[in-house]
């Protein structure tokens, strides 16, 4: 929606909410941040987190709706992601909403959000972040925060031993550049890299092709939130891959809700996928 639609409908909402306004909450810019905000504050019954973006949705094509504006104007923080910043729907929603800067807070925090450690400095940014914002309770943010680093490394040391079971340093694949991070710590030997397929020519989908056959690939793991993940089952079929698609956001997957889910269900899938290559090349 365009930008000057999105604040008149900001207008005639505010106008017809003379009463009975929500206590106001906080609203994350992506799932991600709203799972850490749950993890950290489960003594506040009280405080509401609602999520910007749909965790199954590409964060970048989501059209924001006359709902969106009001959720953000009835907020009482908003957390983002850096790249959000950049993003035109996101920057159009926020202008309509009429946010105050005060408001808005980036995590400083890049990278691949599923990446245990990548998720261990986001739990600490928001944590600092939430401790600047409510000062009485930065005590329990950073006991909380303390607790959730602890159980992201016991849970990443239980999943890497999941993960050496599918022996993935034996594994060469191709991947979406979204889950290219992702498959590094989980030990894959990426040989190919691919973007978004509208970018993608002829010739690059056929090189795509004669590397995973030059290599001896066996599965090309393409990203959910990107939408199209037709190109990837075509290269699968041509090369003679197994095609699996993942998950970068929690919720993304059904029964996938926290982010210790959503990495399991992952892993599953990868799993899933070797176990189907290895049957047809018995």
């Amino acid at each position: 929606m365009p930008a000057a639609r999105l604040i008149a409908a900001a207008v005639v909402m505010a106008c017809a909410a003379s009463c009975g306004r929500p206590e106001p909450g906080i609203v994350a810019g992506s799932a991600h941040i709203a799972d850490i905000l749950g993890a950290l504050s489960t003594d506040n019954a009280g405080q509401t987190v609602r999520s910007l973006i749909p965790p199954g949705m590409c964060p970048g094509h989501f059209d924001m709706k006359p709902s969106d504006i009001r959720m953000l104007t009835d907020s009482r923080i908003v957390l983002l992601h850096p790249w959000q910043r950049t993003m035109a729907n996101i920057d159009e929603v926020i202008r309509a909403a009429a946010i105050p800067d005060e408001r808005i807070r980036v995590i400083p925090v890049e990278g691949n959000w599923m990446v245990p450690a990548v998720r261990v400095q986001a739990i600490d940014a928001i944590a600092r972040v939430m401790s600047e914002a409510e000062p009485a309770r930065a005590d329990d943010y950073a006991g909380a925060a303390a607790r959730q680093t602890a159980a992201v490394r016991e849970f990443e040391q239980a999943i890497k031993k999941q993960l050496e079971e599918l022996e993935p340093g034996a594994r060469k694949i191709l991947c979406n550049e979204m889950q290219r991070q992702f498959l590094d710590w989980a030990g894959f030997d990426v040989v190919a890299v691919y973007g978004r397929p509208e970018d993608l020519s002829v010739a690059d989908v056929e090189r795509l092709v004669a590397t995973a056959r030059e290599a001896g690939a066996a599965l090309i793991v393409d990203n959910l939130q990107s939408g199209d993940t037709q190109l990837s089952e075509a290269i699968a079929r041509d090369a003679g891959l197994v095609q699996v698609v993942l998950t970068n956001f929690p919720g993304g997957f059904e029964n996938t809700d926290t982010w210790e889910l959503a990495v399991r269900a992952n892993v599953q899938l990868l799993s899933e996928a070797a176990g189907d290559w290895a049957q047809r090349h018995e």
